[in-house]
Parts: C-alpha cells; sequence; structure tokens
C-alpha cells in the first residue's frame, strides 16, 4: 500500500456503509497511517547485511494494537503506528511512530551488552522490569533489564532490550512509553501482529511476519554470514 493506494482506501472507508463507530475508528487508523508516510519518518524495513524487506507500510501497524516481536510486547494508542525495523540474527526492532512523527525504538535481543554504570538505579519499574537510563551523548537511550523465563535461562536479570528514539526526552515524560513493553514467555497474549527474528528466521523455518496468527507470514529470508543489527 503506497501513499496513494491509501488515500484511495481512506476515501472508500469514508463512503462505506456499516457501524457508524466502527466505520470511524477503520477510517481514523488509515489517516494515522497516511500521516507518518506523508512524513517520510520511516526507512524500510532491513535484515542482516543491510537487505530492505520491502516498502515500510506492508509491515505497519496502525494502533490501538498489540505488536509483538518474539516474546516482546508492545501496547500501540490510538493515533500511533508500529513499523517492523529490523529482523536479524540476534535482535529484532519495532519502530512505534506517534502523531507528530517523533519515534521510538524498541530493540529485543539476546546479546546485549550490560549498559549500566556501576552503583546505577532503575529509572523505571514494573513487576520483575528493570529500566536503566543508558544515554551516550546527545542520544536518549534506556536499556530493560529482565530475568528471561526460558530454558537457557540461569535465573539472573540480564539485558533484553534497548529503547531509543525521538520521542524521548530523557525524564520522567517517558514513563508513558516505557509502561508499554511486556513480555510474553507463556505464549498466551494475542498479538494483532507478530514478528520474528533470530537464526530460524534466517534458516527459513519461520516467517518474519507471522501477522496476527501462526499460519501467515512473509518468505523467509536468505542465509548471509554476518549480522549487523
Amino acid at each position: 500500500m503506497n501513499i496513494r493506494f491509501a488515500k484511495i482506501n481512506w476515501l472508500a472507508c469514508m463512503i462505506r456503509t456499516g457501524d457508524a463507530k466502527s466505520k470511524r475508528r477503520r477510517c481514523s487508523m488509515l489517516m494515522a497511517l497516511i500521516a507518518v508516510l506523508t512524513q517520510g519518518a520511516v526507512e524500510p524495513p532491513r535484515t542482516i547485511n543491510g537487505i530492505e524487506l520491502g516498502a515500510a507500510e506492508r509491515f505497519a501497524t496502525p494502533g490501538p494494537a498489540t505488536v509483538c516481536m518474539s516474546e516482546m510486547v508492545i501496547a500501540l494508542r490510538e493515533g500511533e503506528t508500529a513499523f517492523l525495523a529490523y529482523s536479524g540474527i540476534h535482535s529484532g526492532r519495532i519502530r512505534l511512530v506517534r502523531k507528530d512523527g517523533r519515534f521510538a525504538e524498541f530493540a529485543v535481543g539476546d546479546a546485549w551488552r550490560d549498559a549500566r554504570r556501576a552503583g546505577q538505579g532503575p529509572v523505571f519499574r514494573k513487576a520483575s522490569m528493570r529500566i536503566y537510563l543508558t544515554t551516550d551523548g546527545q542520544d536518549i537511550r534506556y536499556q530493560l533489564h529482565d530475568v528471561p523465563r526460558t530454558e537457557w535461562s540461569d535465573g539472573s536479570a540480564r539485558p533484553l532490550i534497548s529503547i531509543s528514539g525521538s520521542a524521548l526526552v530523557g525524564n520522567a515524560a517517558d514513563d508513558d512509553l516505557l509502561q508499554r513493553i511486556s513480555f510474553d514467555w507463556d505464549h498466551t497474549v494475542t498479538c494483532d501482529r507478530s514478528y520474528n527474528y533470530g537464526w530460524s528466521v534466517i534458516m527459513g523455518y519461520d516467517p518474519i511476519d507471522a501477522g496476527p496468527s501462526e499460519t501467515s507470514g512473509t518468505d523467509a529470508i536468505p542465509a548471509a554470514e554476518n549480522d549487523t543489527p
């Protein structure tokens, strides 16, 4: 769906018959997507070696919605749009774009370096999650630590998600975005859009874009030698 096609769909939405409340919601979701695409705020998603996966709008999910990347869950609100940003071997990224074009990128992975300073405490807590402000220079960045409930976990907390982007300001105002993150270790959350990353995707066993169910998805990507998130 390019911008022109999205606008045509919006016009069709406005004249389509049906429940007025549902029609308004469908149309507002399309308008939010059109606004983001018009601003040119989102680049095409990529995988290893910089390979583009397709047009950004193909991987767009307007809010309100629940978007998942592996076990990471991001809650979208009305007027926001989530895009797939990256799917690689060791990490995957979801970009949440707000109405004004500012964004927050949530990168989940299994090989993050602990970016905390000695003795540093968290700025945000949610259940067992701890989020630390790990700003590097002028770029605002957070790192989320939690205890993964997986067979390879040793029971200790470790860095699992890196959060960055122009929507972050580095103070309590960011809590609105940080609280949107959760984990679905038991795979019981209903996701409106699900993405995968890892060797199983690279080797073709799992789709990158699993849609709202496990049966839909895009073609697997070709294998390559290195991963550069």
